[in-house]
C-alpha cells in the first residue's frame, strides 16, 4: 500500500512539473481571439471574433506542436490572439498541403500545422461567407 502511494505521489508531483509550451501558455491567458481570411484583393472576406474562454481553449486543440509545417507555403489569413494590451499576430494558410500556421513567440519562429479540427473549424467560418 505504500508503495502504490509513494508511486502516484511521484506521478503526481512530475505532471505537476511537466512544462506548458509558449503557445498553451498564450491561448491560455488569450482574452479575444480574431481571425481573418483575406480575398484576392486583400480585404478581410472572413473576421470572426470571440472572448468567449471555452471557445478560446478549444485552439490548443486546433494546432499540432509536433509537427512541422511548409516553408513554400503563401498565406492568405490572420489570427491575432489578444492578451490585455498585447497581441500576437499569426499567418496561416488553408491550401492543401499548407494546412499550417506561422507565428513567433518569445522570439521564435514556429511553423506548426493545423490539426483536423482545426482546419475544420477555420473551413467552417470559410464557408460562412
Amino acid at each position: 500500500m505504500k508503495i502504490s502511494t509513494l508511486f502516484l505521489s511521484c506521478i503526481l508531483i512530475f505532471a505537476s512539473c511537466t512544462k506548458e509550451s509558449s503557445l498553451h501558455s498564450l491561448i491560455q491567458e488569450t482574452d479575444l481571439v480574431k481571425v481573418f481570411i483575406i480575398s484576392n484583393g486583400n480585404i478581410p472576406m472572413v473576421h470572426y471574433e470571440t472572448n468567449d474562454i471555452e471557445k478560446i481553449k478549444k485552439w490548443k486543440n486546433y494546432i499540432d506542436e509536433n509537427s512541422t509545417g511548409a516553408s513554400n507555403c503563401n498565406y492568405e489569413g490572420k489570427l491575432v490572439f489578444k492578451v490585455f494590451e498585447d497581441s500576437t499576430t499569426m499567418q496561416f494558410s488553408l491550401q492543401n498541403g499548407c494546412e499550417q500556421v506561422s507565428y513567433i513567440l518569445n522570439d521564435t519562429l514556429f511553423v506548426k500545422k493545423f490539426t483536423p479540427e482545426g482546419i475544420s473549424f477555420l473551413n467552417s467560418l470559410k464557408q460562412a461567407q
